[in-house]
């Protein structure tokens, strides 16, 4: 029992914090657009929207419990693609590269998690709205969709 409430406040706590970054980089999307044409990325008015709806997304579904394989592969698409644009630590001087590798560190760190959640086991993914749109869908269809 103590892994599936580790588990629910774990995915509380990385869905919550992922929420509220994409809500907060909406509410300044024009900074977080100039950020990224500062660093290069191509078609920064689009990408930059498009990636925040891929990690809020990725974040309400771990947060929820709806789909929360699908949220942590949405999350690790999201690093994967933004860590190596947006924080090149190796590029940066001074106190930009003291920022840069935490960022950088910080993304990895939540990558390496993304992919440890995934491999446990979906017993303890036991609280969540899962869980319960299987069980009704057992009961229509007569099979669980995982």
């Amino acid at each position: 029992m103590k892994s599936v409430t580790a588990n629910l406040v774990g995915r509380l706590l990385i869905g919550g914090m992922i929420v509220w970054i994409v809500v907060a980089n909406f509410q300044s999307m024009d900074a977080a657009v100039g950020y990224a044409a500062f660093m290069r990325v191509p078609m920064p008015n689009v990408l930059t929207p498009v990636a925040q709806a891929i990690l809020g997304l990725g974040g309400l579904l771990v947060l929820t419990g709806i789909r929360p394989r699908a949220g942590l592969l949405l999350i690790a698409v999201f690093l994967i693609c933004v860590t190596p644009l947006m924080h090149q630590w190796w590029a940066a001087t001074g106190t930009d590269w003291t920022i840069e590798v935490h960022f950088f560190q910080s993304n990895i760190m939540l990558l390496g998690l993304c992919f440890v959640l995934w491999s446990t086991d979906s017993s303890v993914w036991k609280y969540g709205f899962d869980r319960q749109f299987s069980e009704a869908q057992s009961k229509l269809f007569g099979r669980i969709v995982v």
